[in-house]
């Protein structure tokens, strides 16, 4: 148990440093790891439900340390700070919450080391007898082009978790702050690529499912007798099925995080050596640009796993082995695959916290090889899911029902008026009276008069159009015979009037 404390702190924006337990000082600098248009998709329903979510507000106690390969979330709370995260390759850190503070208020805390098969085994891709790993020679690879590249080059990430891993959490909101984590904790390790430096950028997250990829391996387990089987992900089988239905989404890179652990199957031998796969030189290619990891939800597993396997998307072989393609001018450097770096082909190397030098040479060359499309940042504009608008598919009562879960029998309706400033109406009956709140349309649904739109960003003030559209639905009543109802609308009081209930009434009967 250990009662971390903040030493330092200069703002939201600077420096935070932080004494954990003895020997373990960190010093924080502040996390960019989501979209400011980040968009989660929700998959899990009879219907898919995508929301727009403000990313720098949800990564806002979002800090990293490089030099110890550390990123957590940090809140103060009562002059106490509570830390969760990864503070080094193996150790993890989270709030005992129903542990007593010790007597100078602090919060007492849990660290623990990532269990041993996060780093047993050998790694992912094997780069010589895989198929997956589809080398792209020859025509991919041509003499570096007058293509300037971006620096910093994001990498925009789309992360897929499966049910095995999202039902894990209470709530979205827990789901996004872990994966944010984690993919901090794996972007740390790309801080030393240089010319162009490389971030990770997540631009969606979506709960999937997986019914349509999931390809599993079932097999006896001798220890359990309770449980006779063993259920795991064939991350071979996956992978391209994972890619054949994402192959339309808007990202750079694709990630997807299972809750079961990996496994590959040679005749009856099955291998849980595995713990991720990926295409090698895949990034920005639509069949190719995804890899697998497996998880442990709430153990920051992954991190090593999900840096390793960007790599490889990235264009980094092993340690041990150069790019399969040459580049004129370019003499390929090579490290031993026993150095012990993230890209070796076993985990649990001692600087499995850092790329070696030979791999950051292999991802610089690849990344200013890509074409200007690649280098767009597509996430500035409206981000899309599987190819399309991210509302396509969504309708106004389902959105209603997402924005306003414990408010009954919410249904949701366009009115022209709102339909010009891509907003809807949500309302519901309460006490013989109708109420309503107005919401804004997510990019792709319909308008309710067959067409779909485009809309323009947030922040559309609230125009006369549509207080009164707001009010006519807060005053409409079964009857139309209630004089003396008193709304509310953006804190100012409106009082029903004969025509707001005609106008109501005009309207009831034209959707009708």
């Amino acid at each position: 148990v250990a009662y971390p404390k903040l030493l330092e702190s200069r703002g939201l924006s600077s420096e935070k440093v932080i004494h954990i337990k003895e020997g373990v000082i960190l010093h924080l600098e502040k996390s960019f790891i989501l979209s400011e248009n980040l968009v989660l998709t929700d998959l899990s329903g009879k219907e898919p439900v995508v929301t727009q979510m403000n990313g720098k507000y949800m990564e806002r106690n979002l800090y990293h340390d490089k030099h110890k390969m550390a990123a957590v979330e940090v809140k103060e709370k009562n002059g106490a700070v509570e830390v969760s995260g990864v503070i080094s390759d193996t150790l993890r850190i989270l709030p005992l919450h129903l542990m007593a503070r010790a007597e100078d208020g602090s919060i007492a805390h849990k660290i623990f080391e990532v269990d041993a098969p996060a780093h047993r085994g050998h790694d992912y891709v094997e780069t010589r007898n895989n198929q997956l790993e589809e080398r792209f020679n020859g025509f991919y690879f041509r003499p570096p082009r007058q293509v300037p590249f971006p620096d910093p080059f994001l990498v925009e990430t789309l992360v897929v978790a499966d049910k095995f891993f999202y039902e894990n959490f209470d709530n979205d909101t827990q789901l996004v702050t872990y994966l944010a984590i984690t993919m901090a904790a794996a972007n740390v390790r790309y801080s030393n690529a240089i010319n162009p430096k490389v971030q990770l950028l997540i631009v969606n997250i979506t709960k999937d499912p997986g019914k349509e990829f999931l390809r599993h391996i079932l097999v006896p387990d001798q220890g359990d007798p309770n449980n006779p089987f063993k259920f795991y992900t064939s991350a071979e089988k996956t992978l391209p099925e994972f890619a054949k239905k994402y192959r339309s989404a808007t990202c750079d890179a694709a990630l997807l995080v299972t809750g079961l652990e990996l496994a590959s199957k040679n005749g009856a031998d099955v291998s849980t050596d595995v713990k991720g796969l990926a295409y090698l030189y895949g990034l920005c290619k639509e069949l190719s640009r995804f890899g697998v990891v497996e998880d442990v939800a709430h153990t920051f597993y992954m991190v090593s796993a999900a840096a390793h396997e960007m790599g490889h998307i990235l264009g980094m072989p092993h340690d041990g082995e150069i790019p399969s393609y040459s580049v004129p001018g370019v003499t390929w450097k090579r490290c031993s695959a026993t150095s012990g770096y993230l890209m070796a082909p076993s985990l649990g190397g001692k600087f499995e916290g850092f790329f070696s030098h030979c791999s950051l040479q292999h991802m610089k060359v690849f990344v200013r090889l890509q074409s200007e499309e690649c280098y767009k940042v597509k996430s500035t504009h409206a981000v899309q899911a599987h190819g399309k608008l991210p509302g396509v598919g969504l309708n106004m009562t389902t959105l209603c029902k997402k924005l306003h879960p414990h408010v009954p029998e919410i249904i949701g309706k366009s009115r022209p008026q709102l339909s010009e400033v891509c907003k809807f109406l949500c309302y519901t009956k309460f006490k013989r009276h109708y109420r309503s709140s107005i919401e804004r349309l997510v990019d792709g649904m319909s308008c309710g008069n067959g067409r779909r739109e485009v809309c323009q960003p947030r922040g559309h003030l609230v125009s006369s159009l549509e207080m009164k559209a707001s009010a006519v639905y807060r005053c409409l009543s079964d009857d139309f015979n209630v004089h003396h109802a008193i709304v509310i609308h953006d804190n100012t009081p409106v009082r029903c009037s004969s025509r707001l209930k005609r106008a109501a009434a005009v309207d009831r009967i034209h959707d009708q």
